[in-house]
């Protein structure tokens, strides 16, 4: 019960600080949800799972953008910088570790993240874009070449550790911009107070290259995202 008082405390904290943009005074709405208290496995307990739902407005459906990379030679770009976050991530729960740091995100810069974001979506500057969450930086641009079949070669200059960069689910966004329009994108970020990274480009290698360490073939990769969940029952 103190899990899900806390959870629910959290969620009004960040829905009151990043409030809707046409509407500042007004917090993100939260328009439905669900907790289950009690779930059960034949291997025991797992954690309870709350869920939220918001709703969103495209004013524009002609300028959706897709998570999916669209063409060759663009360059990456990365908001948010890489901490040492790992604590609660996906990467932990591999080696059966919990962890001491998880993310704790400053909601002022998660408000200005996307305020920039989507004010350079508007302006037809993205190609696409992938937020960080689940799996840190290096899921979400192994998820990016997915669609397209279009690989990337990425490295993330910062002093930590390998598996802090790739893997920390401190959050943030990737964005594939056209070379000329890379500079109109770091002012609109620039203009909210945002640095942004350019962390590498995608190409045709049909590989996924991450710091010079992580080299994967594009198939396989997709195909264990695809059916690794049916090949494991």
């Amino acid at each position: 019960m103190w899990e899900f008082v806390e959870s629910v405390r959290g969620v009004a904290d960040a829905c009151h600080a990043i409030t809707l943009k046409d509407n500042p005074d007004d917090a993100t709405p939260i328009i439905a949800g669900n907790v289950s208290f009690y779930n059960e496995s034949k291997n025991g307990a797992i954690p309870p799972s709350p869920i939220v739902s918001c709703l969103g407005r495209l004013k524009n459906v002609n300028k959706t953008v897709p998570m999916h990379f669209q063409k060759s030679d663009s360059v990456i770009l990365m908001a948010g910088e890489r901490r040492d976050e790992l604590g609660g991530s996906v990467y932990y729960s591999l080696y059966d570790e919990l962890g001491a740091n998880v993310p704790e995100p400053d909601f002022e810069d998660v408000k200005n993240q996307i305020c920039a974001l989507t004010d350079c979506i508007d302006d037809g500057l993205i190609l696409s874009c992938h937020d960080i969450a689940d799996g840190g930086a290096a899921s979400a641009l192994a998820e990016m070449t997915f669609g397209n079949g279009i690989g990337c070669d990425v490295k993330i200059e910062t002093d930590l550790s390998l598996d802090k960069i790739l893997f920390s689910e401190t959050g943030g966004f990737i964005l594939e911009v056209s070379t000329h329009n890379v500079t109109r994108v770091r002012e609109g970020f620039s203009e909210y107070g945002q640095t942004i990274f350019n962390i590498g480009k995608t190409n045709f290698s049909n590989s996924i290259k991450l710091n010079r360490v992580i080299n994967l073939d594009l198939d396989k990769a997709k195909d264990a995202w695809d059916d690794g969940l049916r090949q494991k029952l």
